[in-house]
């Protein structure tokens, strides 16, 4: 695995020694389109005549060079110094080291070296491939026994976060597959960021002076979600007073009561399930119910309820945009029912917040990528009249209002050169906006 892959470095490198015209590099990458067993550019741009064998391996040694580079800028220390700190390597140097390093994830996997995610990067860690019999003694080292029992009645599948002193708070995902039993550990940050350092334009704080209705913050995995709720319960926390009920799988963010009083349960061990705690927490005189993830139709219809009875609901869902996340809702109930749903839906709703995190061009940072709709009555009629796939043109038309297209904001981003043409025309959905391509930007890719 290399350390980062930098896609356009290939090009830059060789354009910036004067070896190729950013023209002449982009005939050679439609060259290796076209091939049905495509060869590496460099042997294609040696075939071509545009580089010598002797060019190319100095051009292979400058990017080797730069790679290193940019890892030791993304990870803030060099491989010998994160080398030092891992000591004798039990899982509270690897958990420690990967906090330091401000990843996101740590990957303690089978036959593999630990690797760490820092701003979307997937880098392997100093260290020599685990064999199965190491991870699982890792792993040991943090079960209590209740947590044990669980994993193995659970046939070796199991959430949970835990707290080391002096490193940080960290949920794991324990999983036995194909080449032995692994695990991920996400590192959540030791104080809950706001809004404004999240990312997200002012019009977002909107959503935090709803006293009730039915608030959704959706994304694909891995897209910060369970951060921006957190941000925004902390918010509310410390704007207003009251209830706070919160129900997650595990808990990830803890809150401490300021405004509000926070009452935080957790599915497996305060609870049995999402909509047994959801349909309890109506007895309990919530003002703001918090449902980690709206996952099946008893707790949609316990959402849609709540919002309509006083309560404002917060939930998340893996969703990509807002025309998705209304398809989405809709899908979970029987055709007979979509008519009433629709309509509970169309008034229960306040606005729905999608986002995405694209890495930057050099990888030492991601960019928050945001789509924001408000229910206002066009929207609210496109839900009853089961038209969601014209909400897009609604939010595009309602801009002055403060709605943002995802399209829009993935654009920003690439017009102001913070990311790379690939990761937009991977992500937007109308692809014929970013025209065609500048051979001069971006230049290697594929």
């Amino acid at each position: 695995m290399d350390p980062i892959y930098q896609p356009n470095l290939f090009g830059e490198l060789l354009v910036k020694h004067n070896y190729i015209t950013p023209e002449d590099f982009q005939r050679c990458l439609e060259i290796q389109s076209r091939m049905e067993d495509p060869k590496p550019i460099g042997e294609i741009l040696v075939e071509q005549g545009y580089l010598t064998k002797r060019a190319l391996e100095h051009i292979l040694e400058l990017q080797r060079k730069k790679i290193l580079e940019r890892e030791q800028a993304v990870l803030g220390m060099t491989r010998e110094e994160i080398r030092h700190r891992l000591g004798e390597g039990n899982i509270v140097d690897f958990l420690s080291v990967a906090a330091q390093i401000k990843a996101s994830d740590l990957y303690l996997l089978s036959g593999h070296a630990p690797v760490v995610r820092v701003h979307g990067n997937l880098i392997d860690l100093p260290w020599e491939p685990l064999p199965e019999s190491r991870v699982t003694e890792l792993i040991y080292q943090i079960l209590t026994e209740r947590e044990l029992k669980a994993l193995q009645e659970q046939y070796f599948d199991f959430q949970f976060c835990f707290t080391l002193e002096g490193v940080g708070r960290f949920r794991a995902s324990l999983f036995r597959h194909y080449h032995g039993f692994d695990a991920v550990f996400r590192i959540i940050p030791s104080r809950i960021p706001t809004l404004e350092e999240l990312g997200f334009p002012k019009v977002v704080e909107r959503f935090l002076h709803y006293t009730r209705g039915l608030v959704l913050i959706t994304g694909p995995a891995s897209s910060g979600k369970t951060t921006t709720l957190a941000a925004i319960i902390e918010e509310l926390n410390q704007r207003r007073k009251g209830h706070i009920i919160t129900i997650e799988q595990p808990i990830e963010f803890i809150f401490e009561s300021k405004g509000c009083l926070i009452n935080q349960r957790e599915v497996g061990r305060h609870t049995s399930s999402f909509s047994k705690a959801f349909r309890a927490s109506l007895r309990e005189d919530p003002d703001v119910i918090v449902v980690g993830e709206l996952r099946d139709p008893e707790t949609f219809s316990t959402a849609l309820s709540a919002s309509e009875t006083g309560h404002l609901v917060l939930g998340t869902l893996h969703t990509t945009n807002a025309q998705r996340t209304i398809y989405r809702i809709l899908d979970n109930f029987p055709p007979r029912m979509a008519s009433q749903v629709r309509g509970m839906l169309s008034s229960a709703l306040r606005g729905i917040i999608c986002q995405q995190l694209i890495p930057a061009k050099d990888g030492t940072r991601q960019y928050l990528a945001v789509e924001v709709m408000f229910n206002n009555p066009a929207i609210a009629n496109l839900i009853r009249e089961d038209k969601p796939h014209q909400i897009p043109m609604v939010i595009q038309t309602h801009r002055r209002q403060g709605m943002i297209l995802m399209d829009d904001s993935i654009y920003q981003l690439y017009e102001k050169g913070l990311i790379t043409y690939e990761e937009a025309y991977a992500r937007m959905e109308d692809k014929s906006r970013l025209g065609k391509r500048n051979p001069k930007q971006d230049l290697f890719w594929r």
